[in-house]
């Protein structure tokens, strides 16, 4: 079976969408799967073949962001017998669709991974992707996929799955638990709390909420000081938003309490996890949809705060393997990291706790079974 994956980013290059995208290739083609990936041309890109998945990077006539016009991705995507559309990669819909359309036997599958959200003009382009693409492609789809029930009811596929539901079905994203594991001897520094995010820092990931977790942290600091606890926070991620943070980390006078690490790899991460004693996802909006860094910090064995927020509300149970807290709410955030810092017997039983969920429900290799199982009932659709 020859399945083309079209996705807007790939490693090398750090990205949710990106990475998820890679290693699901991966897996799939270490199955016997025939992958091919579609991307955009970069500076510089991975082998044409890697680990048996074949890397076509196209050149582009548009690029604004994430957003590119592929050329010649029609024509490329001839000849498949399923077409894994990574959504959303604006500039790619029409071509997908001409494809399946000049190949009727051709499934296209439709990976819904967030539904983007912005104010002026770009958060007008959503909408109107919403009201004119969105419909065609689903109407396309022989299914949609997402990662959580919660977040398909909650956004606007909502009313498609009310027309549709044996349309859709729900499949988590996936961790390497054999690469995020727990560290080998169980530090506990009773007077000092690690912290640690992980995410962009450009206007495309604005969603993430680090203001709200700087500002989170100061309140958090003065709390504890009067019980000689102390905070650090690490912030992992680059983009042209990180000077305005590092300003706001001046402002509340937190220079000797959090790190930027503007440059780790991929393959640094898993050490800076066993360094964590917390892992905060503070995201303010739906363009969160689930939060795969959270099930790299569960796979490692770290407690996890994470925002409630539709998607991300589903990856773990509330105060058995992680706390949620309201987003965009510095004070409720604040009182969660206190928790942790003051009951660390708390903190070490949601890590371990996590780090089960992690290895039973999230592990690529459960996760694989399931997309297995797609494909195969997609193929047998298609023979029929």
């Amino acid at each position: 079976m020859k399945i083309a994956v079209v996705v807007c980013t790939f490693p090398p290059y750090k990205g949710g969408m990106g990475n998820s995208a890679w290693r699901l290739a991966e897996v799939m083609a270490k199955l016997g799967h025939n992958i091919t990936v579609f991307t955009s041309k970069q500076k510089v890109g991975l082998a044409e073949v890697s680990n048996n998945v074949k890397v076509v990077r196209l050149p582009t006539a548009i690029k604004i962001g994430n957003a590119a016009k592929l050329i010649g991705l029609e024509t490329a995507l001839i000849g498949f017998d399923i077409i894994h559309f990574h959504y959303p990669f604006y500039g790619s819909h029409r071509a997908i669709l001409r494809a399946a359309k000049r190949s009727p036997q051709t499934k296209l599958l439709l990976h819904y991974h967030m539904e983007p959200a912005a104010g002026g003009l770009k958060g007008w382009l959503f909408k109107l992707e919403r009201l004119f693409i969105l419909p065609v492609l689903i109407n396309r789809a022989t299914t949609v996929i997402t990662a959580t029930s919660d977040y398909r009811d909650q956004t606007v596929l909502a009313r498609y799955y009310q027309k549709d539901p044996d349309k859709f079905a729900v499949i988590p994203f996936g961790v390497d638990t054999d690469v995020f594991v727990p560290k080998s001897t169980n530090e506990n520094h009773i007077k000092l709390i690690r912290l640690l995010f992980v995410g962009g820092l450009d206007s495309a990931h604005y969603f993430k909420g680090v203001n709200i977790l700087l500002l989170a942290v100061s309140q958090a600091k003065n709390e504890l000081a009067s019980k000689d606890i102390f905070l650090h926070l690490t912030i992992i991620g680059s983009g042209n938003l990180l000077p305005q943070y590092q300003v706001l980390v001046n402002t509340l006078n937190l220079v000797n309490e959090v790190t930027f690490a503007s440059s780790v790899e991929t393959g640094e991460l898993p050490k800076y996890y066993q360094t964590a004693d917390v892992f905060i996802l503070p995201s303010i909006n739906q363009g969160e949809a689930f939060g795969l860094v959270l099930l790299e910090a569960m796979a490692s064995g770290v407690a996890v705060i994470a925002s409630s927020l539709p998607g991300v509300r589903q990856v773990f149970v509330n105060e058995q393997e992680g706390l949620y807290v309201t987003p965009s709410q510095p004070n409720a955030l604040a009182l969660a990291i206190e928790r942790l810092a003051t009951d660390r017997e708390l903190c070490t039983r949601l890590g371990q706790s996590g780090r089960n969920t992690a290895v039973t429900k999230y592990n690529w290799h459960a996760i694989a079974n399931q997309w297995q199982k797609l494909y195969k009932s997609t193929d047998e659709n298609l023979r029929n």
